[in-house]
């Protein structure tokens, strides 16, 4: 039998060649990590080929020739692993590439001379296209990123961020891997511009990512190396038994939780990677995966997957999920594959491929390259009571919350009161409790059922949907909203926030008024005491043809629905001044003990009627789905309209005590 290969390329870059760029302490340490715990777990069952790139040798030449030259002499059942360690950025995309890709900015990674001469960052682009190198034959392959993308270098106590400022001015097409040493990889961006006029084809590598941090969160590091490397060396040694990509994502996270670092490490899985299997070796596991129903819809002709956001899966998905398809809960042979593009609150539409044109009523799922990142709940309160919380989570297949110590890090905490003798849920910064509980209820089933369900209700008013989300009909060109309070002395108090190359920067009502028009995300009233705001909340349809409907409800601090107005016609070209009723236009800043209160105006935009006032006096806060209940059904197609077919915008009105 042929030894199974396995090609690494690892990267640590403490010293860049150009002055401006600070220096890091711990990515030689890292990869020093990295590199032993290859050799020592898989230098029995595979061949190794590992490839060290430190400080000077790791160019950004030299990172391209290794992914190019050293792991993409990867073939089928082999393994390449890419792990780099060092500063993160961003620049803006140049604009053939923008013209397909909507997103304005893309990661990368700073090599050691990059930002000098003709040196560029690697970009994230640039590497789908090297990915895609690597695994066109078939070799399993794998990437590992110690690196930030977030927008300005700092210091914490003992720590350092992996992240140095990105760049505004976007690269020439022909500046993308123009160091390339393999020709189609050179050229690939440049013909697309000349067979399209724009990059139309992005390459679709199939690969496992684990990553150091979310885009809003630092990477960071001491002495003893970067944090995210210390977490997935930790998490690998913690299970003795071989575990799946799914199983090693929640170790590293498991041991992040408790760093003293705000920093989530994420996960992601592209193109129908199989993440059931072992980490790095790439066999079956014995355990038993989550398998999701799929039925046929009413009318016969389209599929659902029974899942949806109220098991964590988000609203405003950004790419496809990918299944493998079973003829039943317990068949072990692959009849088909199958993807998700829109998320449901209950079921999501699926899309089948199956080599047989006779379709079956139902199949059953695996997901295949998808991981559901768990809310973080902090505990206060006895060991033994949240080993039996989370064996709780573990026994009923819990995957959207996990309990830990860390609570300083934790939007929601639960809390043993001693002089009430029994646990407590709280908001983070809010005296009022929102759930309470006897120790005794600890080992009952429905109590765990009872905190999810409210723990999804609450969070579901914390997220917002972006009214630009690419998959709905609906964009923010096409509908703006206005805010205003009428008295004059109130706009000092009023904050209106907007994005700008990933900060959020705030700046009062008045002098918005006097700066070029910008698409505030939210409003903040701040005040010292307590005071009463009148305020109203315009909109306009700037659409030349598509008429729209719109309700207006204001999500209270204490979660609770109230209904402003519904169904609102507003046609194409169509404008209101104020679309908040007279008997709601009072804003109260007065909340007993707290300190830092959200309300939330939540306007809903729909192409369709919306139900009247009644259908949004709601005993629960699944909004969402009785929306998709409710709404008519359309004219030309009867079935009920789909949850992707309407967004929502909200403004926020965060009442912060100074």
């Amino acid at each position: 039998m042929t030894t199974r290969k396995l090609y690494a390329l690892l990267v640590g870059v403490n010293e860049y060649e150009r002055p401006l760029i600070p220096s890091l302490k711990g990515t030689h340490k890292d990869v020093d990590h990295i590199q032993n715990y290859l050799k020592k777990r898989y230098q029995e069952t595979f061949e190794l080929d590992i490839k060290v790139l430190k400080d000077g040798a790791a160019t950004r030449g030299n990172v391209i020739k290794g992914l190019e030259q050293h792991l993409g002499k990867a073939t089928e059942n082999d393994v390449a692993i890419f792990f780099f360690a060092g500063h993160g950025s961003w620049t803006t995309e140049n604009e053939a590439i923008k013209a397909s890709n909507t997103i304005e900015i893309e990661k990368t990674l700073i090599c050691h001379d990059s930002r000098t001469a003709t040196k560029y960052d690697l970009s994230e682009n640039e590497l789908l296209v090297l990915l895609s190198y690597i695994g066109r034959n078939r070799a399993d392959v794998i990437v590992l990123l110690d690196a930030c993308h977030s927008m300005e270098f700092e210091s914490h106590t003992g720590q350092t961020t992996r992240s140095f400022g990105g760049t505004k001015k976007p690269r020439k097409i022909e500046h993308y891997l123009y160091d390339a040493t393999i020709k189609s990889n050179k050229f690939y961006f440049y013909k697309e511009i000349l067979k399209y006029k724009k990059v139309k084809n992005f390459p679709k590598p199939t690969y496992a990512g684990f990553y150091a941090c979310n885009t809003t969160e630092y990477a960071e590091e001491n002495e003893n190396g970067g944090w995210f490397t210390q977490g997935l060396i930790a998490g690998l040694k913690s299970n003795k038994t071989p575990q799946t990509y799914f199983q090693t994502y929640n170790a590293i996270l498991s041991e992040m939780i408790d760093y003293p670092v705000a920093q989530t490490p994420f996960f992601e899985a592209y193109n129908g990677f199989d993440v059931n299997r072992i980490f790095i070796s790439g066999e079956a596991s014995n355990q038993k995966t989550k398998r999701f129903k799929v039925s046929r819809d009413k009318n016969g002709t389209t599929y659902s997957i029974q899942f949806g956001a109220q098991l964590g899966f988000p609203l405003d998905l950004k790419r496809s999920i990918s299944f493998n398809l079973f003829g039943g809960k317990d068949k072990l042979e692959i009849v088909g594959t199958g993807e998700v593009q829109f998320i449901g609150m209950k079921n999501s539409p699926i899309h089948l491929s199956l080599p047989s044109m006779k379709y079956a009523e139902a199949y059953w799922a695996e997901i295949l390259d998808f991981t559901i990142i768990p809310m973080s709940i902090g505990f206060v309160g006895a060991q033994g009571d949240l080993d039996a919380l989370n064996k709780g989570l573990d026994k009923q297949d819990i995957r959207q919350v996990i309990f830990v110590t860390n609570v300083e890090e934790c939007l929601f905490n639960l809390v043993w009161e001693e002089g009430a003798q029994c646990y407590r849920l709280y908001e983070k910064n809010r005296s009022v409790f929102i759930l309470e509980f006897e120790r005794l209820s600890i080992a009952k089933e429905d109590l765990l059922e009872l905190l999810i369900f409210t723990l999804e209700h609450l969070s579901q008013w914390h997220s917002s949907v972006e009214l630009s989300n690419p998959k709905s009909g609906i964009t923010s060109k096409d509908i703006v909203l206005r805010f205003n309070t009428p008295k004059i002395e109130d706009t000092k108090a009023v904050q209106c926030v907007y994005s700008k190359g990933g900060f959020e920067i705030q700046t009062d009502l008045k002098n918005a008024n006097h700066l070029p028009q910008k698409e505030y995300e939210k409003i903040l009233l701040e005040s010292e005491v307590d005071e009463v705001f009148d305020y109203e909340v315009g909109i306009t349809n700037v659409s030349f043809s598509q008429d729209y409907y719109i309700a207006c409800l204001l999500i209270s601090a204490d979660y609770g629905v109230i209904p402003l107005d519904s169904n609102i016609h507003l046609p194409a070209r169509g404008s209101i001044d104020n679309i908040i009723d007279a008997n709601y236009s009072r804003l109260s800043i007065a909340r007993y003990k707290d300190t830092n209160v959200t309300n939330y105006l939540k306007v809903i935009i729909s192409k369709d009627e919306l139900p009247t006032i009644e259908g949004f006096m709601l005993s629960e806060l699944n909004l969402e789905q009785k929306l998709e209940d409710q709404v008519k059904p359309r004219a030309v197609a009867p079935e009920r309209i789909k949850i992707f077919d309407w967004q929502t915008s909200e403004l926020a009105f965060c009442l912060k005590r100074k």
